[in-house]
């Protein structure tokens, strides 16, 4: 057998690679060395007895790799594409062909000879097909038993969906995943003319390895705008260097998914020459540790697609990219993903479980902070997710808060948010990352930011007694933009100077009932004097013991005139909203800065 190492094959139920061929130490005959899909299959890496005999890919585990007979039985190298397309498509689950194949695609001898190796020359095919439609049974919309089980199946409704699926030139999805589909030969290259209705294609799980096999099948689906290839490995992801051969480009594809896949990136580049308005791409679990190459995109001799690997060649390969998942890759550098800034329409950046330890916002040519306005990294980024890496310092975070159109971010597991609780971890990015809607899956309103952010620039105040504008700011860079919505915090030095200022002043507030905090008018007011450092918990209590409530009840602040509240504080800047919700119980009043004659409106919830 020619060409067998790198090619895949099935043993016992297992799926792995072909790394060596040839005699190991003194046992008799020839073995294959097999690097397993599941790392845990196998025994060793490539080494027995002090002899390295074949290096695996994944070099995250040490029992990837063992050794099997050339001769032993059950290994199986897969069936052709047409092969796995007739028994999935044209054969019903009882191994007769289906009542509603069209009679004409006997006519290919090709597609004639894989229904025959499926179901067998009792019969010819053509009184197959004419006993079949003739037995009322064989529209299978009766009972039958499942697998080796007494569980009997009603399919009901499968003569209309056997109908639609064997009708190969309409099907717009070719669902061919999981099949042992290994190769892709000229006959089933005629055939695959004949599928062009089809729209997305998934070869996942199959024993493929060259790339050039999907290659001339998918330049064959006109219509082919989604292909997936998870959990294929490819010795080859460049086309041969054949001058004579056409490489028409992928114009309409715009979705492919190679996880699992052990691409790296020059691999990616080198798939993506034949590729143009890709839309979203997944390169997830491929253990990817850099964006960036010295080597050429492509090996193929050709002129065209012998392009160097320059940001500018990446960003006109990647153009349309609007979403990438690079999930569950050794990622550990900020400026391995430098190349990914200059695409124009990047909108989703999925960098889930991988090892980050920094975050810089860099310009495509390696400058920290922003670049000028025509050079703008990242212009469209809206969604990062940054789940499970190495993330240990809060500079990283505030970094973040640089990239113009950020508005959603994940941020769980990384070991800066060890020891706080999910509440304090949230008040601490919505404080460092100013234009995020959304956080960790969640929506973050204006109200709650607004909240937040207040309570972030009290935390600052009690760390800066101070308020040294220049200490703060090295570790809180957004410190000015909030002095400007919010004005300044109450410095702490000014809390603990005179207690009959701050902590024991004492100020006259209005509390009464209300049926929506909207309600202008109070029910059963009561005036009382009210420590202004007394904690929003303490005063919900209060107001429980004095109109005889339950927990739970919402507490509006609302002022005694907003619109001179308004005027009085125009010349020191903005100021917060002077009808404000109570709903931080770690809070004091004195945060949400009342004054006398201010009315505390309490909404039963119970």
């Amino acid at each position: 057998m020619t060409n067998t190492v790198g090619r895949r094959l099935e043993y016992k139920g297992a799926i792995g690679t072909v790394r060596y061929l040839g005699k190991v130490g003194t046992a008799p005959g020839e073995w294959y060395g097999i690097e397993w899909d599941d790392p845990d299959r196998g025994k060793h890496n490539g080494s027995k007895d002090g002899t390295v005999y074949f290096t695996c890919q994944a070099p995250t585990t040490a029992t990837a790799g063992s050794f099997v007979k050339t001769t032993a039985a059950g290994i199986q190298w897969g069936v052709a594409f047409t092969d796995a397309l007739v028994k999935r498509y044209l054969v019903t689950p009882q191994g007769e062909l289906s009542p509603f194949m069209s009679p004409e695609l006997l006519d290919r001898p090709h597609l004639r000879a894989a229904l025959e190796r499926c179901i067998g020359t009792a019969l010819p095919l053509e009184q197959r097909i004419i006993n079949d439609s003739k037995d009322p049974a064989s529209g299978l919309d009766s009972e039958f038993y499942l697998g080796d089980t007494s569980v009997k199946v009603q399919t009901v409704g499968w003569d209309e969906s056997q109908s639609r699926l064997s009708q190969l030139d309409k099907l717009a999805t070719l669902g061919l995943a999981k099949q042992n589909i290994s190769i892709v030969d000229p006959n089933d290259l005629d055939l695959a003319t004949k599928l062009d209705s089809v729209e997305a294609l998934d070869l996942s799980s199959n024993l493929l390895c060259d790339w050039v096999d999907v290659y001339l099948l998918a330049i064959r689906l006109p219509c082919l705008q989604l292909l997936r290839l998870n959990h294929n490995r490819f010795r080859a992801w460049e086309l041969p260097s054949d001058p004579l051969m056409d490489r028409p480009t992928l114009l309409h594809l715009h979705t492919l998914s190679l996880n699992h896949t052990l691409a790296k990136w020059p691999d990616v580049l080198k798939v993506l020459t034949h590729i143009r308005g890709l839309k979203h791409l997944a390169l997830g679990f491929n253990q990817i540790q850099t964006l960036t190459t010295t080597t050429n995109i492509t090996s193929d001799s050709t002129e065209d697609d012998n392009h160097a690997t320059s940001d500018e060649s990446v960003t006109e390969m990647l153009a349309n990219l609007q979403f990438l998942s690079l999930e569950g890759n050794a990622l550990s550098r900020w400026q391995d993903l430098t190349v990914l800034a200059r695409l124009p329409n990047l909108e989703t950046l999925d960098l889930r479980n991988n090892q980050l330890v920094d975050i810089e916002y860099t310009s495509h040519l390696g400058r920290v902070t922003a670049p000028p306005a025509t050079e703008i990294a990242f212009p469209r980024l809206h969604t990062l997710w940054l789940d499970d890496n190495s993330l240990t310092t809060w500079t990283a975070v505030d970094q973040l808060n640089q990239f113009p159109q950020l508005r959603n971010l994940r941020f769980k597991g990384n070991p800066i948010s060890q020891g706080l609780t999910p509440d304090r971890v949230r008040l601490l990015l919505v404080g460092r990352v100013g234009g995020i809607t959304g956080l960790n899956g969640s929506e973050l309103g204006p109200r709650e930011r607004k909240d937040l952010e207040l309570y972030y620039l009290k935390l600052i105040a009690n760390d800066f007694p101070t308020l040294d504008k220049a200490s703060i700011i090295q570790v809180h860079p957004r410190y000015p933009a909030l002095v400007q919505l919010y004005g300044a915090p109450i410095p702490a030095t000014l809390r603990g100077e005179d207690q009959r200022t701050i902590h024991h002043r004492l100020i006259q507030l209005t509390i009464g009932l209300t049926t929506t905090p909207q309600d202008a008018t109070l029910a059963r007011p009561i005036t009382k004097n009210i420590l202004v450092n007394t904690s929003i918990r303490a005063l919900r209590l209060v107001c429980c013991r004095l109109f005889h409530l339950r927990l739970p009840v919402q507490l509006v602040y609302r002022s005694a005139n907003d619109v001179e509240v308004a005027k009085e504080n125009h010349d020191e800047g903005p100021t917060p909203s002077y009808i404000q919700s109570l709903d931080d119980d770690f809070a004091t009043l004195q945060d949400y800065r009342p004054i006398d004659g201010g009315q505390i409106l309490v909404t039963p919830t119970a």
